[in-house]
C-alpha cells in the first residue's frame, strides 16, 4: 500500500455489509495493473476499538496497516484526525435486526456464544435481544454516527451497494481518491462478490450455517411477527422508530400496525413459500439449457422459495456445480416439491408431481433432426408426443407454429394446456453492477454452441471465420464435443466462459461493448429467439442482430438488424461490417440504442419478470385444487424406445 494514502476506517455497526466493503478495498488496493488481475488480502483488514485512548496513534503508528474496522461509537474528536477518512454503513434496523439474530444463533452452533440460544424461536430470541440483549448497544453505535458530517466521513447504504454496487464503489473511490478504472471495480466487486464467499450461493439462498447466511435486503418482511415489531417500534420510548425514519427508511413513525403488519407468511398457504424442482435434462453436460436453469435458481431464492436442481428421475444435483454429478445423499421425494419445470421437450414426466415443460423450439427442430434436417421415423415422433402429452401444462415463448402443433398432440383424454398466460423466455435476469461501456475501442462479442460442427454442418462457421480476420471479434464458447475442437480456424477464440448463470457472459460482452446476435433459419422463420438477445441486452451492450422478426416487433430500431441472407456469407458480412462502421462513426446514437434496449428488456423480459410471473401463475391456477397429476404411462415409453 502507498505509505502517503490515509487510513481508512470502515466505521459501523453489526451486520451492514462491511465485510464486504473491506473485501472490496483490499481488491482495488491490490489491483496488479502488470497481471492485470484482482488479489484479495483481507488480513490487511484490522480491527481497532476507538474507545481506546491511544486508538489514533496506533493507527498512525502502524502505517503498514491502511485499512481498519470497527463497530465502536462516534466521537467529536475524530474529526480532527487528520489522514484518516471514515466510511460508514447504514442499513434497515429491521434487516440489522433479523441478522443479528441469525448470527448469534450461529456463533451458538459453533461454541462461540452460549448454546442455550439455539432453544429461543427467531421471534423468542429477537424479542430478547431487543429488551434485554445487544440491540439497544448497536442501536446506540448506529445512531451514533449519524448527522455527523464532517469532510473526512462518507456515509452509504447497504441497500443502495445491492442496487447499484458499481455506482456506489465509483462513488467511494472518488471519496478515497483511488485511481480506479471501471474495469478495476467491476473486477473487485467480482471478487468480492457474495457468491465467491458463500460457497457459490445467490444472495437469497439462505444458509443459516454460514457467516455469509443471505445478503438481501427486506428479510425483515420474512421474520418480523407483529410482536417483534410493536417491541421495535415501543422501544427506548420509540428511539429506535425514529431512528429508523431519520435514516430514511420510513416516511413516519406511523409505518406499522397490528393490524396490517407487513410480514410475509412462511406456511405454505402463500407463493412465497413454494418448492420448486427445475430439471437438467442431461447431468454431468453444460449447456445453455444449466445456464439458465442456475439463473431461475437464483431468482427462485431472491423470491423466497425454495429451488432444487434435479435430474429427469428426480436425482439430486450438486447443488454449487449443477450438471456435473449427481448428489446421491438425497431424493427430490423427500421434498414434497410444489411443482417440476422441465428445459427440454424430450425428458418425459415421470415424477408424480405438477410440472411444466419448456416449449423453446421451433417447429422443424420437434418435427425433425435439429442438425441435418432430415424427417424423424415414426416412432421418434410418437416418443416426442408422448414427452409433450405427459406434462401438465406447457409454458410458451410466445411461438404460434410451436403452441398450434404441441396443441395437436393433446386428446380429450390427455389435453396439452398451452396459451399464452403461461410465458417463459430463455431469458436472463437484470444485472445493476455493469455501467453502459464506452466505445472509443469497442470489440464484438459472440458466443455460440457450434453444435452443427459435429456433423459437419454449417450454419454460421464461415461467416465467423470471415468475421474472425477482421480482428474486431471476441468469440467464446464450448471448446470441444466429445473429441471433436469446435473453433478450428478462428483465431479469436478466447474460450468456453463458466457456467455461472450469466454472469461471465454479461462481464465479457459488456467489456467488448458490441453483441452480435444470429439466429437459425428455424428461429427466424417461427419468430423465436435464442438467450442470445437477453443476454446482450443484460450486459448493456450495442447489439447488431439478425432481422429476425421476434426482435423487429419488440426492440425495433433500438437493435441494429440486417437483412440475413442464408449461405451467401458474403452478403451478410459485409452488412454487419456496414452496422461496425455506422457504430464507429455514430457512438452516441449507438449508445442510446443500447440504453432503449436494456430499458425494453428490464420492463418486459428480464428473467425476474417471468419467473415472478410463472410463480404467479401456478399459485393462482394450480395450488389450491386438486390436481389429477398426469404421470407418463411407463410401459408405453418402453415400447416406444
Amino acid at each position: 500500500m502507498s505509505e502517503d494514502r490515509e487510513s481508512v476506517v470502515v466505521a459501523t455497526g453489526p451486520k451492514v455489509g462491511s465485510n464486504w466493503i473491506c473485501n472490496i478495498l483490499c481488491a482495488l488496493r491490490y489491483y496488479d495493473k502488470e497481471g492485470g488481475g484482482i488479489r484479495s488480502p483481507f488480513s490487511e483488514t484490522q480491527y481497532i476499538d476507538l474507545e481506546r485512548e491511544d486508538s489514533y496513534k496506533v493507527i498512525r503508528e502502524n502505517s503498514e496497516h491502511k485499512l481498519w474496522k470497527t463497530h465502536s461509537p462516534f466521537q467529536a474528536e475524530f474529526a480532527a484526525w487528520s489522514n484518516v477518512k471514515f466510511i460508514n454503513i447504514n442499513r434497515d434496523l429491521r434487516d440489522v435486526l433479523v441478522s443479528l439474530n441469525f448470527f448469534q444463533m450461529f456463533l451458538a452452533r459453533n461454541g462461540q456464544e452460549d448454546k442455550r440460544i439455539l432453544d429461543f424461536t427467531p421471534e423468542e430470541y429477537m424479542l430478547r435481544l431487543i429488551e434485554v440483549g445487544d440491540f439497544k448497544k448497536w442501536m446506540k453505535i448506529i445512531a451514533s454516527w449519524t448527522g455527523d458530517n464532517f469532510n473526512a466521513k462518507i456515509s452509504l447504504r447497504y441497500e443502495d451497494l445491492l442496487k447499484d454496487i458499481h455506482g456506489e464503489i465509483s462513488k467511494l473511490c472518488e471519496f478515497l481518491e483511488l485511481p480506479c478504472t471501471s474495469y478495476d471495480i467491476t473486477s473487485a466487486i467480482e471478487s468480492a462478490s457474495f457468491e465467491n464467499h458463500a460457497n457459490g450461493r445467490s444472495p437469497g439462498q439462505e444458509d443459516q450455517n454460514s457467516f455469509y447466511r443471505k445478503g438481501i435486503s427486506g428479510d425483515w418482511k420474512n421474520y418480523l411477527t407483529p410482536d417483534v415489531i410493536k417491541s421495535f417500534v415501543e422501544d427506548e420510548g420509540g428511539a429506535w422508530n425514529r431512528l429508523l425514519v431519520r435514516l430514511g427508511y420510513e416516511a413516519t413513525e406511523h409505518w406499522f400496525t397490528t393490524e396490517t403488519a407487513p410480514v410475509k407468511s412462511l406456511m405454505k398457504d402463500s407463493p412465497s413459500s413454494l418448492k420448486i424442482g427445475l430439471v437438467h435434462h442431461w447431468p454431468g453436460f453444460k449447456n445453455s439449457e444449466l445456464d439458465i436453469i442456475k439463473r431461475i435458481s437464483q431468482i427462485l431464492q431472491r423470491l423466497g422459495h425454495q429451488s432444487w436442481i434435479i435430474s429427469p428421475l428426480g436425482e439430486v444435483l450438486c447443488e454449487y456445480q449443477a450438471g456435473e454429478h449427481i448428489d446421491d445423499r438425497f431424493d427430490i421425494e423427500d421434498y414434497e416439491l410444489d411443482f417440476v419445470v422441465y428445459f427440454h421437450f424430450l425428458s418425459p414426466k415421470v415424477l408424480d408431481i405438477f410440472s411444466y415443460v419448456v416449449n423453446w423450439n421451433p417447429v422443424d427442430f420437434i418435427l425433425k433432426d435439429p442438425v441435418n434436417q432430415t424427417t424423424l421415423d415414426i416412432k421418434e415422433l410418437k416418443f416426442r408426443k408422448l414427452c409433450f402429452q405427459s406434462h401438465d401444462e406447457i409454458l410458451s415463448a410466445g411461438c404460434a407454429q410451436a403452441d398450434a402443433l404441441v396443441s395437436s398432440f393433446g386428446t380429450a383424454e390427455v389435453p396439452v394446456i398451452t396459451g399464452s398466460e403461461s410465458i417463459l423466455h430463455p431469458t436472463c435476469q437484470k444485472i445493476s453492477n455493469l455501467e453502459f461501456p464506452a466505445l472509443d475501442q469497442f470489440k464484438v462479442f459472440y458466443i455460440g454452441a457450434q453444435w452443427e460442427r459435429i456433423s459437419n454442418v454449417d450454419r454460421h462457421g464461415s461467416l465467423l471465420e470471415m468475421l474472425d480476420k477482421t480482428g474486431h471479434f471476441k468469440f467464446f464458447g464450448v471448446r470441444n464435443r466429445g473429441n471433436k475442437y469446435l473453433w478450428e480456424n478462428i483465431d479469436n477464440y478466447y474460450g468456453e466462459l463458466p457456467f455461472d448463470g450469466g454472469k461471465s457472459i454479461a462481464l465479457n460482452s459488456n467489456m467488448c461493448g458490441v453483441s452480435l446476435v444470429l439466429h437459425s433459419p428455424q428461429h427466424r422463420s417461427n419468430d423465436l429467439v435464442s438467450s442470445r438477445i437477453f443476454q446482450a441486452c443484460a450486459a448493456k451492450t450495442v447489439i447488431i442482430a439478425d432481422d429476425n422478426p421476434w426482435i423487429i416487433d419488440h426492440f425495433g430500431d433500438s437493435v441494429l438488424t440486417f437483412e440475413y441472407r442464408h449461405l451467401d456469407n458474403e452478403w451478410n458480412f459485409n452488412r454487419i461490417n456496414d452496422l461496425l462502421l455506422w457504430i464507429k462513426n455514430n457512438p452516441t446514437e449507438a449508445l442510446a440504442k443500447a440504453r432503449r434496449a436494456n430499458q425494453i428488456f428490464s420492463d418486459h423480459f428480464s428473467l425476474e419478470i417471468e419467473v415472478e410471473h410463472l410463480v404467479q401463475h401456478y399459485w393462482n391456477k394450480f395450488s389450491m385444487t386438486n390436481i389429477s397429476s398426469k404421470v407418463v404411462d411407463r410401459d408405453q415409453l418402453i415400447h416406444i424406445i
